[in-house]
């Protein structure tokens, strides 16, 4: 979560506080009444509105992630999490609800200091530097009733084909690449956390906001399924949120339709396998 530090003091802990934001006419957007851009995210996507589901109760496959006849992106918690997520679609610009442009929408407003907070990836970190914003960076703040965000958590490896022609040498290069020093050296010139756990220790020890942002973040993470079914989920899921925050559909038949047709994907596509 990256908020301005010249619009607002410190970083929302909550999303009652983030509500109370909203409601500040200084972020009324001056182009339609009635709509207010102090905080935005991207979640007509559904990798960044996954974390909003999850974080009320729903997730993707069940056992870890692995089980594709267990899907919980209608059940009640996540039902639930999409209907906050329509309360502020109500309250932000029509232009929220375009997935295509939403997320350049969301960037604007914030490098033009109209927007006191988003949520986005670390990637990000880069583009609100370029803009000169004084922006601070921390953890997504808590859901309504204590809840944890969840958002996915993914991360990178160094492998070794088997049909490496050296595999001795594959292995002995994946160590000296995935060793405590060299794991730090990789995190010191692409500032992406390392896997290795005192690497990970040395990199929080420096301070930096942004990677403690993102250690501290994935406490409530959800590992992102690795199974081959997970690439129908991104397909089942692409209207999800947009059918029922637009009102096209109820919050419940949105998402029922979305795990009809994740289910009816990976039947017709891995059980006559």
């Amino acid at each position: 979560m990256y908020y301005n530090k010249d619009l607002i003091a410190k970083a929302p802990t909550t999303f009652t506080e983030l509500e109370k934001l909203a409601t500040d006419t200084k972020f009324d957007f001056a182009s339609e009444d009635g709509k207010n851009t102090a905080f935005l995210a991207k979640w007509t996507d559904f990798y960044y509105s996954y974390g909003l589901l999850a974080g009320n109760g729903g997730y993707v496959f069940g056992e870890d992630g692995t089980d594709v006849k267990d899907i919980g992106l209608n059940n009640d918690g996540a039902v639930a999490g999409v209907e906050y997520a329509k309360e502020w679609y109500k309250k932000w610009p029509k232009g929220m609800l375009d997935n295509k442009s939403a997320g350049d929408f969301v960037t604007k407003e914030f490098t033009e200091g109209k927007t006191a907070v988003v949520i986005d990836g670390p990637w990000q970190a880069a583009t609100y530097k370029k803009a000169d914003i004084d922006y601070g960076v921390a953890a997504i703040a808590k859901l309504p009733g204590d809840k944890a965000y969840s958002p996915f958590a993914g991360g990178k490896a160094w492998v070794a084909t088997s049909y490496a022609k050296n595999a001795d040498l594959a292995q002995k290069w994946l160590a000296y690449a995935g060793n405590a020093d060299n794991a730090f050296t990789f995190y010191e010139d692409t500032n992406e956390i390392p896997a290795n756990e005192t690497a990970r220790a040395k990199a929080a020890a420096t301070d930096d906001a942004l990677t403690n942002a993102v250690i501290d973040q994935f406490k409530s993470a959800t590992p992102t399924p690795t199974i081959p079914e997970m690439s129908e989920v991104w397909t089942g899921v692409e209207n999800l949120m947009f059918d029922a925050v637009s009102d096209k559909k109820e919050a419940q038949a949105s998402a029922d339709d979305a795990v009809k047709v994740i289910e009816t994907n990976i039947s017709e596509k891995y059980d006559s396998k």
